[in-house]
């Protein structure tokens, strides 16, 4: 699911570049389409932050639990992508909603 993000990530930032040169042409449309943008990159924020919450909690119990290591490992993975990702939607210019 998190490996899921990288097209949309791809897809913000064609979006981006479009817009920027949509502002530099004085078209007047580019107000709504980085509002889109902006409501789009503040969606996937949510969606990385949720997902985050829940690998941590999932990773903090990994020996009250006794969850196998090779578990432990994946949702570590999870988390390196899940990080990557966040990171990525952070250059998008929005402000980070995880604290």
């Amino acid at each position: 699911m998190v490996d899921g993000f990288r097209p949309v990530l791809t897809g913000l930032g064609v979006d981006k570049e479009q817009i920027e040169r949509q502002v530099f042409s004085g078209d007047a449309a580019v107000a709504e389409r980085i509002y889109r943008l902006s409501q789009e990159v503040i969606e996937l924020r949510h969606a990385t932050s949720s997902l985050s919450e829940i690998v941590d909690a999932l990773r903090r119990g990994h020996a009250r639990y006794d969850v196998p290591d090779s578990l432990q490992s994946y949702l570590q993975d999870v988390a390196d992508h899940l990080l990557v990702v966040d990171r990525q939607v952070g250059s998008c210019g929005t402000p980070s909603t995880r604290s």
